[in-house]
């Protein structure tokens, strides 16, 4: 019984942000932007409407919401019905991802209290309400970054003669670059998502720096300073990562990517209380990033804590808080980066 209602208020929680979204009051000034992008969405039906964006068909951005509309059409749905299906499956891919990344690090109470917190931030009713190629590619991001979690399990869970080691790490691999390239189809200029693998990789290459100098008196001469496997098998995992999530972000941004830059000029800059929000998130980030580097020299691989605080750093570095000129998909990211590392202070997991 304690599991059914453990599942249960999991259940809740994970949709929260998709029933806030679809129950609360939407902001009536953008409603015109989610009709142009719907015009273009439609296109095929009206080819002489004016377009504000351009690009293939099976871009994420137009693909997410073509699935949909198809869908509620071959149920026998009603026409309203477009809007909770795309928009709350959405929310509710992104609830799970977010569920994976911080849980994964610092436990379900935080992952819970973040959750709940996302419920305040005005981007929640705002941006997050629209049909617009933010949504699918803000919650494909989440997922991206999420993967980026199974990198550590290996390492938790797995013992290093296990033959299997290198199946999740390949699966992550392969749905970070996939899932960061399908956003970038919906939303050009987010390059900047590299530079999560790219810290993530220094950040391993400094962890083996700092073993090897912390060892580097008692370490005999067959340890790891002569074992060339022994520093290849704790940074080669997060190289190949990096490699290969930028081949396929490369890749599938060429094939699918869309210009949105006629529908972003539509958005209303970022408020004072959004920045404020992102601003109260510095804290918490620089706290979780203080406690990794305490313990970056006590041990020679990363965990899923560093995997987090690389994630919300670089997010946060390309939000409203810094940049006055954010796109609506990186003020999207600010909801998850305010709510986790507020969510930070509730537990730390040592």
């Amino acid at each position: 019984m304690r599991r059914l209602l453990d599942l249960a208020l999991w259940v809740v929680l994970l949709a929260a942000p998709a029933l806030v979204v679809l129950g609360g009051p939407r902001h009536e000034g953008h409603a015109h932007i989610e009709r142009a992008f719907q015009s273009f969405v439609l296109s095929d039906e009206a080819p002489d409407a004016p377009q504000l964006v351009t690009g293939p068909a099976t871009s994420l951005g137009r693909a997410w919401f073509l699935f949909f509309f198809d869908l509620r059409a071959r149920l026998g749905l009603p026409q309203w019905c477009n809007r909770p299906l795309s928009v709350g499956i959405a929310w509710l891919l992104f609830g799970a991802a977010f569920a994976l990344l911080v849980g994964g690090a610092v436990g379900p109470l935080a992952t819970a209290v973040g959750l709940l917190l996302m419920l305040v931030h005005p981007e929640l009713r705002g941006l997050g309400a629209l049909m617009t190629p933010w949504l699918p590619a803000f919650a494909f991001v989440m997922l991206g970054l999420a993967f980026l979690q199974g990198m550590v399990l290996p390492t938790i869970v797995l013992r290093r003669s296990h033959p299997g080691r290198w199946v999740p790490r390949l699966l992550s691999i392969l749905g970070c670059g996939i899932a960061f390239g399908l956003a970038s189809s919906a939303e050009e200029r987010i390059g900047w998502l590299m530079l999560v693998p790219s810290f993530l990789l220094m950040l391993s290459v400094a962890a083996v720096a700092l073993t090897l100098w912390r060892v580097r008196n008692a370490i005999p001469p067959s340890g790891l300073l002569f074992n060339p496997w022994a520093i290849l098998r704790r940074t080669l995992p997060w190289g190949a990562a990096w490699f290969f999530v930028f081949v396929l972000f490369v890749r599938l941004h060429e094939e699918l990517g869309m210009n949105t830059e006629g529908l972003s000029a539509m958005v209303e800059p970022a408020g004072t209380f959004e920045r404020v929000l992102a601003w109260s998130a510095l804290p918490g980030i620089l706290w979780l990033g203080y406690r990794e580097g305490q313990r970056l020299g006590f041990r020679s691989q990363l965990g899923g804590s560093t995997v987090l605080f690389v994630c919300l750093f670089s997010v946060w570095l390309m939000g409203p808080a810094l940049v006055a000129e954010a796109n609506p998909l990186e003020r999207l990211l600010g909801v998850p980066v305010f709510a986790a590392s507020i969510a930070l202070w509730v537990r730390w997991r040592g």
